[in-house]
């Protein structure tokens, strides 16, 4: 992969948009080629310190801890994902670099894919577990109570018909009116809370 001036351009302009620190460099030149403001930043150099830094001087790749991203059959496509740590005289930052086989490499700091990966999992844990209370809320609401309400109310009438002939299970009606008044009741607060 050859990159021309104007490529360069279009891809500093491109990384200024990303919030996180990110250099683009070519190991085999030992060079770094565009960064953004927040890497720049992060490595506590001006930019005419950047542009005549060596890659190796200031980014660290764990070469023993490689993990493919991508496969394929060309050997030459394969692009492969390392740990990576920017030395600064104050602090270092870990991060993630990928890096191609011709020697081109995106590193972005402060960043690990375990962290990337965690977030997007507990982002879908919230957002079902949001979904879930909202089914279960409907299932209470609108389906469960409703039934119960109208059995409620069936034992209501056969309570009063009950009470008003004399039968002696007029008070076990009574009793079941009461036990579903207070099982509509706790739905009720149930859903509320919920």
């Amino acid at each position: 992969m050859e990159l021309k001036s104007t490529d360069l351009g279009s891809i500093s302009s491109l990384l200024e948009h990303v919030c996180l620190p990110v250099v683009l460099g070519n190991i085999q030149n030992d060079a770094l080629l565009v960064w953004n403001s927040a890497f720049q930043k992060r490595a506590g150099l001006s930019e005419n310190e950047l542009a005549c830094t060596s890659f190796a001087s200031l980014l660290i790749l764990e070469e023993s801890a490689r993990s493919p991203v991508t496969q394929s059959d060309d050997t030459e496509d394969l692009e492969i994902l390392l740990p990576c740590v920017l030395k600064t005289p104050l602090a270092n930052a870990y991060g993630q670099a990928l890096r191609c086989d011709d020697g081109m490499l995106l590193a972005i700091l402060d960043v690990t894919l375990r962290d990337l990966a965690l977030k997007g999992f507990n982002q879908g844990r919230r957002m079902g577990c949001e979904e879930e209370r909202n089914r279960t809320r409907h299932f209470f609401h609108d389906v469960l109570s409703t039934k119960i309400l109208v059995a409620s109310f069936l034992a209501h009438e056969i309570h009063q018909k009950l009470a008003a002939s004399g039968a002696e299970e007029a008070e076990d009606m009574a009793r079941l009116t009461k036990l579903l008044q207070e099982a509509i009741e706790a739905i009720v607060r149930e859903a509320e809370e919920y």
